[in-house]
């Protein structure tokens, strides 16, 4: 016998169903396809088939009316109850589904369930929720809605996975519905909609599966198995809808669609109270999306060690926020300031820890991943236990735009590393990623590994500009070191690379007593600095700074080309007690810096304060093949008080000062060094090299160079003066010194001086010249001149019709037969009266000669210092006028 249970008539009209029109008939009706059918008596359900542990339902219809009840009267022995609905009509769940005892629940309707806004369970075990087409065993038998008149099923107990049809209906949730702790809560069917609902099941397992297409889906103990089905369905999660699985030992919430979304305060989270460890979140979509506040959280507030979220998408992930006034007052104002809640902040993806345990990892992986708007993806470490570590691989693209990437710890606790690979990363209108601590814990270390880098500008009305940033900033952990692995570093319009210990954010200073890190750039091609950014944050930097007693970390540059434009600097400085950082700089082809016309700028190591300030400057070394400093740029070291400057050290093919300086100054400190080895060096325009002092000694300049060159009326100086100290040393070794000129004072030319405000203090200046000295002349010989000693034979066979003319003794060059002594150079500035013959492309360029040899016949033969070229006959090189010993 069954009996019928009858809706209201005014509840059809509930809600539009998502897979058709019809009108919902409100009843539970069992049909005759099982030996034992069930029974329906008023609001409890009986009978079925019984097999085992497991009791086997199946109906035509299966809907709870508003204020009703379905309660199934399993008997003890139970332990599943498999449902099946094999009609035609969705199921709309608007009342309490209640099972007597501690049985789970496996519900199954192809045609799609709907749980209305006053759906209960009274459920003391599992429930999953499924529109696949049957339910699937070990033996590889199933039980089937679509084909209920298959041979009933006596052997099987627990199902262990859900065969899908080709077209799952729709699964659309509006209550909240809520399980015991422990017990595993799934939704399995096509599109599943989560409007103002909620789905709790402490420290169990929360599961949704959107499937589109005939496929097979395995049902574990814990959760979600393996699956063949490739298309998936959407999932949306709107209307302040929660998935909750925290609790003792937080629970597990497994996610599987096409396009994802959270939207409208909607949030996914599982975080760990007490002392047991907790599960993992599991996302895997083609598409996730996250707006308007709603967040994913994985959280431990206890001691047992929070559970990773893992999130995958393989096409795209998309954050987006309430804009970037209220990211920057909930997540960096609160975070700068130790009040950030991690229930609080918005549009976000969260892992971390608020306890003694260590917080779960985060991982994240996509194609392309895009922050904007005030967006988050973050690890926070709030307590004594250590952050977890933040992965992100995004093949293609990853954008942080007015939003944050990284980890943060507030706590003793340790913050977690940064891990990212990406084809191309996009920093920009204040966005930032870090690894960060404000507390007595470490800062993580982060890596970037990218083909192209990009940091830019900041938002209008923003406190800070965009920035990549390792930092320790108002306690007393240190500072993580920073690396990036790639082809092209871009950093404009204000933006920095930095490692900090403290901040000055927009005139309030943070002091922190921890170590900066050090940064490491590797970019195979080229770093490029350039563009003004706002009034707070002008210079596009690279740079490592210490606010407080801490020292600042290094920085190292290995590059093609290294660009330095427009107010851009790289910077490691102190700016109160603590010892500035080193740089060093590697660049195969070519270094360019262009200042600023209002200050110079460029390549510093300092350290500031008053001039009783303690703090050091660090070293700057640099490796190059051409050095290009023009219009106010700079590389310069500097102690404004008594502590040590540090030193310079460069080394170049060539070297062009225009307009600019190579600087290693001091106020009150011990000297700093300046020690230049290049090919040639060119200063103009009021360019300088000085390791000037004020109240100190100063330091010295060693240069070593082919030529020194600079033009005399242009000012352009060479010096180690000091003001109540010593001078220093200038000690000089070139084969050609030009347009200098040496004395005490500097005057309107281009001077090479060491003095001193005292005369008895006056430092030393060595020029040691060799093989040119433009001042010495040739002591003219007495004896005749014996032609055949000064014409080499060959010219003849080479050029034909060559001629040698003799008008002076003066521009002779002694017989070849002689070493080679210090000499100046000779050319014959007179125009030719013929017409040169054509050079062919195939004669070697030719090289000035700079010694020679004596070949096995006992024939001279000039020889030019380069390695590489080739040897040519001495009539091709510029006759020399040697000085006479």
């Amino acid at each position: 016998m069954k009996k019928i249970l009858g809706f209201p008539v005014s509840f059809c009209s509930f809600l539009p169903l998502l897979s058709g029109s019809q009108t919902l008939l409100a009843q539970i009706v069992p049909d005759a396809t099982l030996s034992q059918p069930s029974i329906v008596n008023n609001n409890t359900i009986q009978g079925g088939t019984r097999s085992g542990t497991a009791l086997f339902h199946s109906f035509k219809e299966f809907s709870i009316p508003t204020d009703s009840q379905a309660q199934f009267l399993p008997d003890a022995q139970v332990q599943n109850i498999i449902l099946r609905v094999t009609g035609n009509q969705r199921s709309l769940i608007d009342g309490t589904l209640s099972v007597n005892g501690t049985a789970n629940l496996f519900f199954l309707n192809p045609n799609g369930i709907t749980f209305g806004q006053n759906a209960r369970l009274a459920i003391n075990g599992s429930l999953i929720a499924s529109t696949a087409d049957s339910w699937t065993f070990s033996n590889g038998s199933e039980y089937s809605a679509r084909n209920p008149q298959a041979p009933p099923i006596l052997t099987i107990s627990t199902p262990i996975g859900l065969q899908f049809g080709a077209r799952p209906g729709n699964i659309v949730h509006q209550a909240n519905l809520s399980l015991p702790p422990g017990k595993i809560l799934g939704l399995a069917g096509g599109e599943i909609r989560l409007d103002n609902a909620s789905l709790n099941s402490p420290s169990g397992t929360i599961f949704l599966v959107s499937a589109m297409q005939s496929g097979t889906l395995q049902l574990l103990t814990t959760g979600l198995g393996e699956t063949n089905i490739e298309q998936f369905g959407n999932i949306e999660l709107s209307g302040a809808s929660a998935i909750n699985a925290s609790g003792l030992g937080g629970g597990s919430v497994q996610i599987r669609g096409n396009q994802v979304t959270l939207r409208d305060q909607a949030t996914i989270f599982s975080d760990t109270i007490g002392a047991i460890d907790g599960r993992d979140i599991e996302i895997q979509s083609n598409q996730l999306r996250l707006q308007d506040q709603a967040a994913i959280r994985a959280f431990t507030f206890g001691s047992g060690t929070g559970g990773h979220l893992s999130i995958r998408a393989k096409d795209a992930i998309a954050l987006t926020g309430m804009g970037y006034p209220a990211f920057e007052q909930n997540l960096l104002g609160n975070y700068l300031f130790g009040n950030l809640d991690p229930r609080t902040v918005e549009s976000s993806i969260l892992t971390g820890t608020a306890g003694s345990a260590r917080g779960g990892n985060l991982t994240i992986s996509t194609p392309q991943l895009s922050l904007k708007e005030g967006s988050a993806i973050v690890d926070l470490t709030q307590a004594s236990g250590a952050g977890g570590n933040l992965s992100v691989r995004g093949a293609d693209t990853i954008e942080v735009i007015s939003s944050a990437l990284g980890t943060l710890a507030s706590g003793d606790g340790k913050s977690g590393d940064v891990q990212i690979q990406t084809g191309r990363l996009n920093v920009s209108n204040t966005g930032i990623i870090t690894s960060g601590t404000i507390g007595a814990g470490n800062s993580g270390n982060l890596t970037i590994t990218a083909d192209t880098v990009k940091v830019s500008g900041a938002f209008p009305q923003g406190v800070v500009a965009s920035n990549i940033v390792t930092s320790t900033l108002a306690g007393s952990g240190n500072a993580g070191n920073l690396t990036i692995n790639a082809r092209q570093i871009q950093i404009e319009n204000g933006a920095s690379i930095v490692s900090e210990s403290g901040v000055n954010l927009g005139g309030t200073v943070l002091v922190s007593s921890g170590k900066g890190g050090n940064i490491l750039l590797n970019a195979s091609d080229e770093i490029r600095l350039s563009g003004v950014g706002l009034p707070q944050s002008p210079n596009s930097s690279i740079s490592t700074l210490t606010f407080g007693i801490a020292q600042a970390g290094d920085i190292h540059i290995n590059t093609r080309r290294l660009i330095i434009f427009d107010q851009s600097l790289i910077e490691a400085s102190s700016l109160t007690f603590g010892k500035s950082g080193n740089i060093t700089i590697n660049a195969s082809e070519s270094i360019q810096i262009a200042g600023n016309l209002n200050r110079f700028i460029g390549i510093n190591a300092n350290a500031e304060g008053d001039l009783k300030s303690t703090n050091s400057a660090g070293n700057i070394s640099i490796r190059t093949s051409n050095l290009s400093v023009r219009n106010h740029g700079q590389i310069s070291v500097s102690s404004f008080g008594e502590g040590t400057t540090g030193s310079i050290d460069v080394q170049a093919n060539t070297i062009n000062l225009d307009k600019s300086r190579i600087s290693a100054t001091t106020r009150a400190g011990s000297k700093g060094n300046i020690e230049i080895r290049a090919q040639n060096i060119v200063l103009r325009n009021s360019s300088q090299i000085q390791t000037n002092a004020g109240n100190s000694d100063s330091g010295n300049i060693d240069l070593q160079t082919n030529i020194l060159l600079a033009i005399p009326s242009e000012n352009s100086d060479i010096t180690a003066t000091a003001g109540e100290g010593r001078g220093g040393k200038i000690r000089i070794t070139a084969q050609g010194i030009f347009g200098f000129q040496q004395g005490r004072s500097l005057t309107l030319n281009s001077d090479i001086t060491a003095s001193s405000s005292s005369k008895i203090l006056d430092g030393t200046v060595t020029l040691t010249t060799f093989g040119t000295e433009p001042q010495v002349t040739t002591k003219l010989p007495i004896t005749p001149i014996d032609r055949s000693a000064r014409i080499d034979p060959i010219c003849a066979r080479l050029a034909k019709n060559n001629q040698f003319v003799m008008t002076e003794r003066g521009g002779l060059e002694p017989p070849i037969s002689e070493a080679v002594q210090s000499t100046p150079l000779w050319n014959d500035d007179r125009q030719s009266q013929k017409t040169p013959h054509p050079v062919q492309d195939s004669v070697p360029e030719i090289t000035e000669a700079s010694g020679w040899v004596k070949r096995a016949d006992g024939e001279i033969m000039l020889v030019s210092e380069s390695a590489n070229r080739p040897i040519l006959s001495p009539c091709l090189i510029p006759a020399r006028v040697y000085s006479a010993p």
